[in-house]
């Protein structure tokens, strides 16, 4: 049950590509089925692009501080502190503070991760199944594996060769961007997230469909008129929604002169989808205006 309802002014958020993004934040008391009262603090996001926002909310005075980032989509996010009477000051009032900044790209991870580094966990001598790349062994678990990519759980089932054999050979793949796909499925990080590596990792996190992944590879991409129709065609042959978003508002926002580029007439000449899903939406842009 919701008892009321209070909204910020609008204001603004700087994302990945320095693309303004506009949000609010609204609060209102919620009761739960046992009568208990929550605080929640909804972030909305007033644009359809998804930007990762990093937040932190603490009462004045009050030893209360919840500190997270999340992908933030048109929906919003709802953040839920727990109201309770020692919150109050003596007129029964509390002032709220919250800070939202744009964060590091790998802040959102929601995988079931483990503490530690990578390298904690490869040589364990409980390993159960080992990862074959190109004569680099990876000494992995089955669990791990299993929970967090549902390609390898598959792979890891009881009539699936790699299960009985207790190997998984990966010869297509680059042993180091396999491992920084481990290093995300075990701990939730990337130790290298540099640009010559996250477009091999998006497409290798495609191919486990470990999309968490494959979001924040997309986040970590700089748009440039240079790099924009090869990120437009990662985007849509990949299926990263993220991306995608980000990508047609950049081509939108610069089609007079993409439209210009060998590039655009020539690499796109064979992606008829990715041209009509932006004219569509420059069709409607344009609609919009009048």
């Amino acid at each position: 049950m919701h008892l009321d309802l209070q909204a910020s002014p609008k204001f603004s958020v700087k994302d990945f590509d320095n693309r303004i993004s506009d949000c609010v934040i609204k609060m209102h008391l919620q009761q739960s089925k046992d009568e208990t009262e929550y605080l929640s603090v909804f972030i909305h996001n007033i644009d359809d692009i998804p930007l990762i926002l990093s937040y932190s909310v603490s009462i004045k005075d009050k030893n209360i501080r919840i500190k997270n980032s999340v992908i933030c989509n048109r929906m919003g996010y709802e953040i839920h502190i727990k109201k309770d009477a020692s919150l109050l000051m003596p007129d029964r009032s509390f002032t709220l503070v919250i800070t939202v900044t744009k964060p590091s790209v790998q802040c959102s991870t929601n995988v079931c991760t483990l503490p530690g580094d990578i390298t904690d966990y490869l040589d364990d001598e409980m390993a159960d199944v080992k990862i074959i790349c190109k004569g680099k062994v990876f000494a992995c678990h089955r669990l791990i594996l299993a929970m967090n990519s549902p390609v390898f759980k598959a792979m890891l089932r009881n009539n699936f060769k790699e299960s009985t054999r207790g190997e998984i050979i990966l010869d297509s793949t680059d042993p180091n961007i396999l491992e920084e796909l481990l290093s995300f499925l075990y701990c939730g990080k990337i130790k290298n997230l540099r640009k010559e590596n996250v477009v091999e990792l998006l497409k290798l996190a495609d191919q486990y469909q470990v999309d968490n992944l494959k979001v924040i590879c997309g986040l970590s991409l700089s748009l440039k008129l240079s790099t924009i129709v090869e990120y437009l065609i990662l985007a849509f042959s990949h299926n990263e929604s993220y991306l995608k978003k980000r990508a047609i508002a950049f081509a939108l926002k610069n089609i007079q002169v993409l439209m210009k580029t060998p590039e655009w007439k020539d690499s796109l000449a064979g992606y008829p989808e990715i041209m009509f899903v932006i004219m569509q939406a420059l069709a409607d842009k344009q609609n919009k205006k009048f």
